[in-house]
């Protein structure tokens, strides 16, 4: 038994050694014939160089290889025109060396671009001290400055410039109502009283007027009163209208909605609609509509209710609409007196492009109310137009 395990052994051992002496011959047969397959190192240098094998002979093999790091090394002194792409493109600009790849030269600088001034902010050229320009565009910067550091002079330079602004705009006022008060064209409390003495006769004057407006037009217009049975706003109206048409003789015809008569008994020749709320698109009651018969107007008067002297002023400001009222009586009983504004006494065929402020202020005075100026001092404070033919 153990001659024969050991007899297996020694053939197991041969066969293994015959395997790596056959793996070797194969080995160096292979290699015999990639050195006899290779090409020459030499050749494959100088054709990378674009020159004719052969030449410079005498050089090692390992001499190319050297040669090429020491010619990279060491640039050519000048510039050589780039050769025609080719395979071998890279290596035939091995004269550049280690400078194959050149940068572009870097382009100029730009200049930077200023930003433009802005035209609310003007120079300090343009600003004299202490000016309404000056404070306008400095009272902000003053007050910021003084809140991110308060300090003495912030602070107090901040405060001298506020009060320095305040007194400006106190000696203007000042300077405004004289002026005011002594021009009777610029004097705004004449046309709009502040007193109630005052107010209290322009009130009168104005609901004068308008029952007089009221009592010559009631004779040739009326009034369409369009109600409902059920409107409680009607029966509100109803007593109005009957004080309205006792001051002034004016015809109202009552038109029923729904074909009934007011729960109060009021207006008893009321009609039937026929038609007319339709054709006017009443849409709300009480509506009162003025009638014109001679001219066939009819304009809408008021919707819902009003009272009575919002009645007569709407009364005044549709005959004004109408032209039945000249613009001096509607003056009147809207305004207690005819008033006369500056916009229609100036003529602006007479103020050409270029006008002086002198020039200007001359015809705005002879636009006034007085109808013109006299030649004064202009250059006091608080000058006054006075009246001509004083």
């Amino acid at each position: 038994m153990t001659n024969a395990r050991s007899h297996s052994l020694r053939r197991k051992r041969q066969h293994g050694w015959a395997s790596c002496l056959l793996s070797l011959a194969l080995l160096a047969g292979l290699q015999q014939a990639y050195a006899q397959s290779a090409p020459d190192p030499k050749a494959v240098f100088d054709q990378a160089l674009n020159r004719p094998v052969g030449q410079g002979a005498g050089v090692a093999p390992a001499g190319p290889q050297r040669t090429q790091l020491q010619t990279q090394s060491a640039p050519s002194a000048h510039t050589t025109a780039p050769p025609p792409a080719t395979k071998n493109q890279f290596l035939s600009g091995h004269e550049d060396g280690w400078f194959w790849y050149v940068e572009p030269p870097a382009p100029p600088p730009k200049k930077p671009i200023e930003p433009p001034k802005s035209a609310g902010t003007p120079t300090e050229s343009q600003d004299k001290p202490l000016s309404v320009e000056w404070i306008r565009n400095n009272i902000d910067r003053l007050r910021d400055q003084a809140i991110n550091n308060p300090t003495k002079e912030n602070v107090e330079m901040f405060l001298y410039v506020h009060k320095y602004m305040m007194d400006l705009s106190e000696r203007f006022a000042y300077t405004y109502r004289s002026v005011a008060e002594q021009n009777t064209a610029l004097d705004e409390t004449i046309s709009n009283p502040v007193t109630a003495v005052s107010r209290r006769q322009i009130s009168d004057a104005t609901e004068g007027a308008q029952s007089e407006i009221i009592q010559r037009l009631a004779g040739q217009v009326g009034v369409w009163y369009f109600f409902q049975s059920t409107c409680q706003y009607c029966l509100r109206q109803n007593p109005i209208l009957d004080y309205m048409r006792q001051e002034v003789p004016l015809s109202i015809l009552p038109i029923s909605l729904d074909g009934l008569p007011m729960v109060d008994g009021s207006h008893p020749n009321w009609v039937v609609d026929s038609g007319q709320a339709a054709q006017l698109q009443v849409s709300t009651t009480p509506t009162l509509y003025l009638v014109k018969p001679d001219t066939n107007e009819v304009v809408l008067l008021a919707a819902g209710l009003r009272s009575l002297p919002e009645l007569k002023q709407r009364f005044v400001e549709v005959a004004r609409a109408q032209n039945w009222i000249s613009k001096d009586e509607y003056e009147t009983a809207m305004h207690g007196l005819p008033r006369r504004l500056l916009t229609d006494g100036v003529d602006l065929e007479e103020v050409p492009t270029g006008t002086s402020d002198r020039d200007l202020l001359d015809i705005m005075r002879r636009g006034g109310i007085h109808g013109g100026g006299e030649q004064i001092n202009t250059q006091s404070e608080g000058g006054n137009t006075p009246w001509r033919n004083r």
